[in-house]
């Protein structure tokens, strides 16, 4: 049997929580723009590109990371073992800047500008590759289980569009793990690195 190896999950979790726990100790919170959280006018008039990728590892508060952090082990864990670590840690990492780009771009349409953090967009993308695995390998599920994922994906971007809630950075996310998935993904295609 395949033991499933889930390193650079756990990794993520554990960095999240690291940065988590340091801004929470050090009374960092009020300073949350200092530290990398996305802010569009930052990166286009002053260059500050880094916060594309600091930004997926600051969360607003205990729940907010709790829930990324629980989403990503249980879908992580799974894209892992079947897409490899290096390919795993692309996809993870293009879903969170698409899922900024999206985001960014509907920021400024609406010339309305505010702090951005959180890692559900890079989440949403794997969420998303899990999806269209689950379309593609009939064999392995019912038939019915991916286009009910689908519905749930859908759900998770679309239902989440309150006060606080990036939604547009769920849908960036969930575009670049639908790509991802119909590209990369071949049924019982297994590669390790």
């Amino acid at each position: 049997m395949r033991r499933n190896n889930a390193t650079v999950t756990y990794i993520l979790i554990a960095l999240n929580v690291i940065i988590y726990v340091f801004m929470t100790v050090s009374g960092h919170f009020d300073q949350i723009e200092a530290a990398g959280a996305m802010y569009v006018p930052a990166v286009l008039y002053d260059h500050q590109w880094y916060r594309v990728i600091t930004s997926m590892f600051l969360h607003a508060d205990f729940r907010h990371i709790a829930n990324n952090m629980i989403m990503l082990l249980v879908v992580g864990y799974s894209i892992e073992e079947r897409f490899g670590h290096i390919k795993y840690l692309i996809c993870y990492f293009i879903g969170g800047i698409g899922a900024t780009a999206l985001s960014s771009w509907w920021e400024m349409h609406l010339n309305n500008y505010s702090l951005g953090v959180g890692a559900s967009g890079a989440i949403m993308c794997v969420f998303a590759i899990m999806v269209v695995m689950n379309i593609k390998d009939r064999s392995n599920f019912d038939k019915t289980v991916g286009i009910r994922m689908l519905l749930v994906l859908a759900l998770m971007v679309f239902g989440n569009m309150g006060p606080g809630i990036n939604w547009m950075a769920h849908l960036g996310g969930a575009i670049c793990g639908l790509i991802f998935g119909v590209l990369l993904y071949r049924k019982k295609h297994y590669m390790t690195y």
